[in-house]
């Protein structure tokens, strides 16, 4: 694991010295840049990465609908920029040729563990009841996703379903 700073392309490529795969969680308005600079350091120092796991912003395509925070279908409105970065990130990576799965999560939290329901950008309509999401079932959505390719070259909606 490395921290670093995300606005520093030296911290990428030392972060990227013997690394197979890339769990990126990245937040906050300026996530499109970070991406590119995260794709640049990788491109430039020819590191072999595997696979990229992206964790993006839920209700950046709208698909929830509540309107009222935490439910993020207003963040499209109010951060425009920051909307139009995330909605970006999927061409960015196909763009790379390198393998990644882009996660949307409504809201990461304890709870019981639950089956996971994944929904794709076309989908609007994710009601109030399945926006939050279990911390170990997003875990294990993560890893399936890094070591398994699941939702191979897919940006999807992830929330909770039926509980295990």
């Amino acid at each position: 694991m490395f921290l670093g700073d995300a606005a520093k392309y030296t911290d990428y490529v030392a972060a990227l010295e013997d690394v197979d795969y890339i769990y990126d969680s990245v937040g906050g308005l300026s996530t499109g840049p970070y991406v590119k600079l995260l794709l640049r350091a990788i491109k430039e120092t020819q590191a072999t990465i595997k696979r990229i796991v992206d964790i993006s912003a839920g209700g950046i395509y709208g698909e929830y609908l509540s309107g009222n925070l935490p439910y993020l279908s207003a963040v499209r409105t109010q951060h425009p920029q920051y909307t139009h970065d995330q909605l970006d990130k999927p061409l960015l990576f196909a763009n790379s040729g390198i393998p990644f799965t882009i996660f949307r999560p409504g809201l990461i939290q304890n709870g019981p563990e639950t089956k996971i329901i994944t929904h794709g950008p076309e989908f609007r309509a994710i009601p109030e009841s399945e926006f939050a999401i279990n911390r170990d079932t997003f875990a294990r959505a993560a890893a399936n996703a890094l070591f398994n390719d699941d939702y191979h070259n897919q940006s999807v909606a992830i929330s909770n379903g039926e509980l295990l």
